[in-house]
């Protein structure tokens, strides 16, 4: 399948969401590696709340 103009900026978008989700995951990863005594779970709804996600239910 070519790529059209179209295709090719929504590929460009996609990869840039895909290194954004990378970033997000590196970070999450290292906060919750110092913090060994609180729980995984609170230490998610506090970091989503910062960058305005929704919390988990």
């Amino acid at each position: 399948m070519a790529l059209n103009k179209p295709n090719q900026e929504l590929r460009r978008e996609l990869k840039e969401l895909g290194f954004a989700i990378e970033q997000a995951a590196d970070a999450v990863l290292r906060i919750t590696k110092d913090c060994r005594d609180v729980e995984v779970s609170a230490v998610l709804v506090q970091c989503s709340s910062k960058i305005g996600a929704a919390p988990p239910t």
